[in-house]
């Protein structure tokens, strides 16, 4: 395991105990994480950030080469925003669109890109250009709820990540975005047979490796 920031994570009354997680299925786990989400303040989100843009400027570094495939957190979501920003200057960054099938199409994120809830549940998404597949992507960042020491992620339940995450290459680095709290102990999250293992989990205390 590796942490390479000093952010601290948002705290919240109500937020899971990762001990109890495993006796938890999905849905009532995800309920649990997204109302300590909800419970995080202004100023705990605040302090977190410059802990996610630390760790985005050191995945840069470790993978100089080639373009991201990122996405635009919601307000509940770990601030990724600032830290992308400052990315896209130096390198080509792509951000999803939802096609039929549970699939993924990428467009490329511009300072001109405009958006539209037209996303599942209303998400905004970029209204430009759209590919099927960015070539040789240099990382992967990954929205999730939670990841586990095995690597085992819960998402947020549409599947898309998990249908587009079987297509690449193993070789490609797949990094869980999610708050430090939300990393639990092996077999704290539910695992179906179709659920992605990711390697890295990028917090607001950096970036840290599972045993996937």
């Amino acid at each position: 395991m590796n942490i390479h920031s000093d952010g601290v994570s948002p705290t919240a009354a109500d937020h899971p105990d990762p001990a109890g997680a495993p006796a938890l299925g999905k849905s009532t786990l995800r309920m649990s994480l997204r109302a300590a989400r909800r419970a995080s303040s202004a100023t705990d989100l605040e302090t977190a950030e410059g802990g996610f843009r630390k760790g985005l400027a050191e995945l840069d570094l470790r993978h100089p080469s080639g373009p991201v495939l990122a996405y635009l957190p919601t307000s509940e979501e770990p601030p990724l925003e600032p830290g992308l920003r400052l990315l896209s200057r130096s390198r080509p960054v792509w951000l999803p669109v939802a096609r039929p099938g549970r699939k993924l199409a990428w467009s490329r994120w511009l300072p001109s890109t405009r958006f539209e809830p037209t996303g599942p549940g209303g998400l905004l998404e970029p209204t430009g250009e759209r590919v099927a597949v960015v070539a040789d992507p240099a990382f992967v960042l990954v929205p999730s709820l939670a990841v586990d020491a095995n690597g085992v992620r819960l998402g947020m339940g549409g599947g898309y990540y998990d249908t587009f995450l079987a297509t690449l290459d193993s070789s490609v680095p797949c990094v869980a975005c999610l708050f430090d709290r939300e990393v639990l102990p092996a077999g704290g999250v539910p695992t179906d047979s179709w659920d992605a293992r990711l390697r890295w989990a990028l917090t607001e205390r950096g970036i840290r490796e599972t045993a996937a």
